[in-house]
C-alpha cells in the first residue's frame, strides 16, 4: 500500500454509546482498502493516541507516512505521540469550508485552490502574495495552519492525489445501518463485509477521464502502451496487499476460551444521557446545505402542503381535456 491513509472516527448510534475509528487507503487499482477499527469511548487525544499506538500491531507503517485527517485537535497531537517521524496532512474538503465561511470571499477561496494545486514552489509563493494583497488575514491563518499540510507543492512527501478524507467517508457512509447495533454485531458486520472473496476476473477497465484502458492482470499488459508507474501501483503490491485472510469466527459456543480469559467482566461504558430527542443523522459540517421541502400546492420552498398558507393552488401544466374530448366508458 502506498504509505497514505486516511483516518476519521464516527460516533455510534446505538444503546451503548461510543466512538468508531478507522484507517482506510487505496490500493493498486484505487480502490478503497479498509486497514484498521478500533471503538473508543470519547473522540480526544487519549482515545485517538490509543487508537494510532494498536496501528503497528496490525500493518506495517513506513516513516514517511502521512495521516490525511479533518483539523481536530485531538488527531494532532496523538500523530505526534504515536508517529514521530510520521506526517499530518488535512483534509481539503473540510480545510476549503471552514477557510471559505471564514472569509467569505471567492477571490480568495480561487487563489487558495490554485496554491494548493501547483507543483512548483514558485507558482506557490505566487498564488499566497496574491491572497496576501486581497486579503492579509486569509494569508495568515493559512500561514499559520501549515503549507505543508494542505499545499502539494510543501508537502514533505508524495500524497499521491489523496487530498481528501473522502473514502474514509465512505466507509463510514457504508456502516450508517450498522452503527445503530450492539458492539458485537457491528464488530461481525464490519468483519463479514470487508472478508475478501475469490474471483476469477484477470481483466480490467481502467478510466481516467481523457483516455480508458483495458489492464490484464495476468500478462501484465495495458492498452495504453504506458509501462512507466510507481511500484505501488503494480500488481505485486496489490496482491500483497491482500495477502493476508480475514477468517471467520465460528459459533460462540465453539469457541476455545481460555480460563483466565473467562474471569474477565467487561463492563459496558459509562453512558452519558443527551437532551434532547436521540438524533440519528450526522450533524452537517460547515457549509452544506440540507434539502428544502417544496409544496405541492404553492410550488415555494421551505413548507409542505400539510401547512402550506396559500389559499390558491399553481394550476398544472397539464391541460385538463375538454368534454369533447374525453371518452365515455361504454357498458356491456
Amino acid at each position: 500500500m502506498r504509505p497514505m491513509v486516511t483516518i476519521d472516527a464516527t460516533h455510534l448510534k446505538g444503546r451503548f454509546k461510543g466512538v468508531l475509528f478507522v484507517v482506510v487507503c487505496k490500493d493498486a487499482n484505487e480502490c478503497v482498502y479498509p486497514v484498521v477499527f478500533g471503538i473508543g469511548h470519547v473522540e480526544d487525544e487519549d482515545s485517538w493516541t490509543w487508537f494510532l499506538s494498536k496501528l503497528p500491531d496490525a500493518v506495517r507503517c513506513p516513516e514517511n507516512t502521512m495521516f490525511i485527517s479533518d483539523q481536530h485537535l485531538g488527531i494532532k497531537k496523538a500523530i505526534q505521540n504515536a508517529y514521530p517521524e510520521a506526517h499530518h496532512g488535512l483534509c481539503d474538503y473540510h480545510l476549503k469550508k471552514n477557510f471559505k465561511n471564514k472569509f467569505k470571499r471567492d477571490d480568495v477561496c480561487m487563489f487558495f485552490t490554485l496554491a494548493r494545486d501547483c507543483y512548483k514552489v514558485a507558482d506557490f509563493n505566487r498564488h499566497m502574495n496574491q491572497i496576501q494583497q486581497i486579503h492579509l488575514g486569509a494569508h495568515v491563518n493559512l500561514m499559520r495552519i501549515g503549507p505543508e499540510k494542505w499545499a502539494r507543492a510543501c508537502s514533505p512527501t508524495r500524497r499521491y492525489q489523496i487530498i481528501t478524507s473522502n473514502i474514509a467517508e465512505c466507509v463510514n457512509s457504508c456502516l450508517k445501518h450498522a452503527r445503530q447495533m450492539s458492539i458485537t454485531v457491528l464488530i461481525e458486520f464490519i468483519r463479514d463485509m470487508f472478508q475478501l472473496k475469490p474471483i476469477n476476473r484477470v481483466e480490467f477497465e481502467v478510466k481516467d477521464g481523457k483516455m480508458d484502458g483495458l489492464v490484464n492482470l495476468s500478462r501484465k499488459t495495458c492498452s495504453c502502451s504506458i509501462e512507466f508507474c510507481a511500484d505501488y501501483y503494480k500488481t505485486t503490491f496489490f496482491v500483497e496487499g491482500y495477502s493476508g485472510s480475514i477468517r471467520p469466527v465460528g459459533h460462540p459456543s465453539e469457541w476455545d476460551i481460555l480460563p483466565h480469559v473467562k474471569q474477565f467482566v467487561v463492563l459496558p461504558p459509562p453512558w452519558r444521557g443527551q437532551a434532547g430527542r436521540l438524533r440519528r443523522r450526522r450533524i452537517p459540517s460547515a457549509g452544506e446545505s440540507s434539502r428544502a421541502w417544496r409544496c405541492s400546492q404553492c410550488k415555494r420552498y421551505g413548507h409542505n402542503r400539510q401547512n402550506c398558507s396559500s389559499p390558491f393552488a399553481v394550476p398544472s401544466t397539464n391541460p385538463t381535456p375538454s368534454p369533447s374530448q374525453s371518452v365515455t366508458p361504454r357498458l356491456r
